[in-house]
């Protein structure tokens, strides 16, 4: 019987690569704004960088998801499972969706700085955050929607945990002390937010749930709160990483 603990390594191993593909998509993310985007005027200018983005999140998108799938098929073999199961890549999002998210999403945090009286090059780098958190969730969606399409038609798989940063936020922290209880193919089901960090780790049949030093001291501090509101988990787990 393998544990989750023990499979921590790989886990580890696709956290890094899901990482170094945000860290490309946003370098590349940046040059195509300094392409298309002045500065002087940036409002004007989005929905055209706003196209060129979209392809690019398309793109890295389907590498999360390809990192996914190796990354379930590397999980398999580790908890021994027997018997052959061949993960498929999940759904792209909609073109006009996604294109229509990124412009609006940019042109509202622009029009916003200017209008707290913020110059117009700070509203465009402003601009350029938003779109990058926005960029990060969808973009790490691929690998997350990819191991849930695999965990919810595996019959072997017991379900997915939520693994997270070393420093994670309230919220996160407390839905992966939950452990592998999740077993959905829709990310929206994940609840990422912009810049999360997180990411599903499959777990099979047989395999034992130990949790990291994260998800036991969300454990522990959810347990002594005796079932209190997330809302004041929140408070306790901003008081333990300010200490």
């Amino acid at each position: 019987m393998v544990s989750t603990l023990e499979l921590r390594p790989l886990v580890d191993d696709h956290r890094r690569n899901e990482l170094r593909l945000r860290k490309s998509t946003f370098r590349e993310m940046a040059s195509v704004w300094r392409a298309n985007v002045d500065p002087e005027d940036p409002v004007d200018a989005i929905p055209g960088a706003a196209v060129v983005l979209t392809d690019l999140v398309h793109a890295s998108r389907k590498s999360s998801s390809d990192n996914g799938i190796s990354f379930y098929r590397e999980m398999r073999s580790a908890a021994g499972v027997a018997g052959r199961f061949s993960p498929g890549r999940a759904p792209d999002i909609p073109n006009a969706l996604l294109l229509e998210t990124l412009t609006r999403s940019a042109r509202s945090v622009a029009l916003a700085a200017l209008g707290r009286g913020y110059t117009r090059p700070e509203a465009s780098r402003k601009a350029l955050l938003a779109l990058e958190g926005r960029a990060s969730r969808y973009v790490a969606n691929g690998s997350r929607d990819s191991i849930g399409l695999a965990v919810s038609s595996d019959p072997r798989a017991r379900g997915y945990e939520r693994v997270t940063s070393d420093d994670p936020c309230p919220f996160c922290a407390l839905m992966a002390s939950r452990g592998p209880v999740y077993k959905s193919e829709q990310a929206a089901d994940f609840e990422a937010h912009d810049f999360c960090q997180c990411h599903t780790a499959p777990a099979f049949e047989g395999t034992t749930f130990d949790p990291d030093p994260i998800q036991a001291e969300a454990q522990r501090l959810y347990r002594e709160m005796d079932g209190s509101s997330l809302s004041e988990f929140r408070k306790v787990w901003r008081n333990r990483q300010s200490r």
